[in-house]
C-alpha cells in the first residue's frame, strides 16, 4: 500500500487526472515477494485523463524526461500514437528519488468506459478485476457503473468455467486468470505462478470486490458465508437455462468471437474451452499490440533494461 506522503509526491506531478490506479506487487501483496522486493518493486500506475493530445502536451511541458525521443514528435502525435493496440501510452522506469521508480500508463476515459463494457482490450480492464489501489476516486457516474459492470463480466466468465461446486480461492483463480488467458507475456515477462501468487495474498481483498456481485446472483449460485473464505465450499446451478444466462451477459467483445465460430451461443460445444480460445484471442492480440508499441515510447536502453527486469521474473522460481 502507498503511504500518503508518496501518494502526494507521485500526483501533483501530473496534469489534472479524472482517475487513476496503482496495481502489482509494488502496492498489492503477492506470495514470493519479500518485504523488501516489494519495497523496491516499481510502482504501476494508470491514468485516465478526458482529452490525451491535451494531456501529453501539458505533461510534456512537466516532466519532459519522463519520455523517450518521441516527445520530439509532440502532443497530437503522441496522442494519435495512444490509440494504437489497447489505447494506453507508457512511460516507465520513471526514477523518483533513489527507492521510488514508477511505470505510468495513460488512457482516455472514453476507451477505459468502453473496455471495462465490453472487453475491447482488457487491458485496463483485466487489471480493474483484480484489487488494485485507488489513488483519485472515480467521480464520473458512467465510470463508476462501468467499473462494477466489468466485476460482473468477469464473475459471469468465471462461473462459466467452474464446476458445480468449488472453493473461493478457485472462484477468484479463476477471476484473476481471465486477463492472462493468452496474454504474450505470460511467456515471457511474468512469473509462471503469478495467478497464484495474487489470489493467496489478496482473498480477502477480492471477496470485498466481488460480494455485492456474488449477492447479486443469489439466485443460481448459493454462498454459504460471505465472511469466511477458508473452508467455505460455493455451488452454482448448472441448469441450461442458468448457462444461458451468463452467457447472455458476457461483454460484447466475447459473444462475438463466439457467435463468429459457432454461430450462436446456444450451440456452443464446449463453453469452458470456446470461452478460453476468446479471450486468448483478445488477449494475445493486445498484449502483443501493446508491448511492440511500448518499446518506442521507453526507448532502446530503458526497453532493455525493463525487458531484464521481465526475464528475471519469467525464470524465477
Amino acid at each position: 500500500m502507498l503511504s500518503n506522503s508518496l501518494t502526494q509526491r507521485i500526483l501533483p506531478r501530473f496534469p489534472k487526472i479524472q482517475y487513476c490506479f496503482a496495481y502489482g506487487s509494488g502496492v498489492k501483496r503477492q506470495v514470493g515477494y519479500d518485504e523488501k522486493a516489494q519495497k523496491n518493486a516499481m510502482i504501476d500506475l494508470i491514468v485516465a485523463v478526458d482529452d490525451a493530445t491535451k494531456w501529453h502536451k501539458e505533461n510534456l511541458e512537466r516532466n519532459p524526461h519522463d519520455y523517450s525521443w518521441m516527445r520530439f514528435l509532440g502532443s497530437k502525435l503522441i496522442g494519435e500514437y495512444q490509440e494504437y493496440a489497447a489505447g494506453v501510452y507508457c512511460n516507465t522506469l520513471i526514477q523518483l528519488d533513489r527507492h521510488t521508480t514508477i511505470k505510468y500508463g495513460v488512457i482516455r476515459m472514453q476507451d477505459l468506459k468502453d473496455d471495462l463494457w465490453h472487453w475491447n482490450h482488457l487491458y485496463v480492464a483485466g487489471r480493474l478485476q483484480k484489487p488494485v489501489e485507488t489513488l483519485i476516486q472515480p467521480n464520473d457516474p458512467e465510470l463508476i457503473e462501468n467499473l462494477a459492470k466489468n466485476f460482473e463480466n468477469a464473475l459471469h466468465t468465471a462461473l462459466l468455467q467452474l464446476p458445480q461446486e468449488f472453493s473461493y480461492f478457485q472462484l477468484f483463480h479463476a477471476i484473476a486468470k481471465i486477463s492472462y488467458t493468452g496474454d504474450f507475456r505470460m511467456y515471457f515477462g511474468e512469473r509462471k505462478d503469478k495467478i497464484y501468487n495474487i489470489v493467496d495474498a489478496q482473498l480477502e481483498d477480492f471477496l470485498k470486490l466481488y460480494k455485492r456481485q456474488l449477492r447479486a446472483l443469489s439466485d443460481c449460485v448459493h454462498v454459504p458465508d460471505l465472511s469466511k473464505t477458508s473452508n467455505a465450499k460455493i455451488q452454482q446451478c448448472k441448469s441450461r437455462e442458468t448457462t444461458l444466462k451468463h452467457l447472455q451477459a458476457l461483454p460484447e467483445r466475447v459473444l462475438d468471437i463466439l457467435k463468429m465460430t459457432n454461430g450462436s451461443v446456444e450451440a456452443l460445444p464446449d463453453i469452458p474451452k470456446e470461452l478460453h480460445t476468446a479471450l486468448v484471442n483478445i488477449n494475445w492480440e493486445n498484449s502483443v499490440g501493446q508491448s511492440m508499441k511500448n518499446i518506442p515510447t521507453a526507448g532502446i536502453f530503458k526497453s532493455i533494461k525493463y525487458a531484464g527486469r521481465k526475464a528475471m521474473k519469467t525464470f524465477s522460481k
